[in-house]
């Protein structure tokens, strides 16, 4: 099986009525659900957009109320400070968090529309991975390029055994097309 094949997508704001000067209904994120996953990657597209979002961020609680209320007072994980708008229709954005660096059982991307005239649409997806895309410290750099090297020398192993096993199957049907020829010519 292959990352794309275990990959799970959830919903974190799921699509909704156009929104002016409103907060988007987000849900609550449960860490416990990615067993083992080092990074987050918040996905969205925003529909028509006519004013910046007022909010963009990534807050965290170890106490969730329901399914899209965090418990107890949340603490910012991230507030996006350059925030998707004007011109960016249709376009998709990401917002990643490393959650090696988070403390907290809940996750919860909050976002609120701009005060413009048209509103905005919004519609984000969750994506895990166990890989963090941006190391943060010099070791973590040297671990992801061990791994990368270590990666790329089992890529070349498995190259070269294809290249055996195809070597010996054209070997294998030389002999056999010779034998044959060997009989016919008996």
């Amino acid at each position: 099986m292959n990352e794309v094949q275990e990959t799970i997508v959830k919903a974190a704001i799921p699509p909704a009525a156009i929104k002016d000067n409103a907060a988007f209904s987000s849900l609550v994120i449960d860490r416990n659900d990615f067993p083992g996953c080092a990074y987050l990657e918040f996905v969205g597209v925003l529909g028509a957009t006519d004013v910046a979002m007022a909010v963009l961020k990534v807050v965290e609680s170890d106490t969730k109320t329901n399914s899209t209320t965090l418990g107890g007072t949340p603490a910012d994980v991230l507030d996006i400070v350059s925030k998707p708008g004007t011109g960016a229709d249709d376009l998709p954005f990401v917002v990643g968090v490393d959650l090696r660096k988070t403390r907290q059982r809940y996750l919860q991307l909050q976002a609120t529309a701009g005060n413009g005239t048209a509103g905005e649409a919004v519609k984000l997806g969750l994506k895990p991975s166990d890989y963090v895309l941006f190391p943060m410290t010099t070791e973590e750099r040297a671990a992801n390029a061990d791994r990368e090297k270590a990666m790329a020398a089992r890529r070349r192993r498995e190259a070269e055994l294809d290249a055996r096993h195809a070597r010996e199957k054209e070997l294998a049907a030389m002999e056999k097309a010779e034998k044959k020829a060997a009989r016919v010519e008996a």
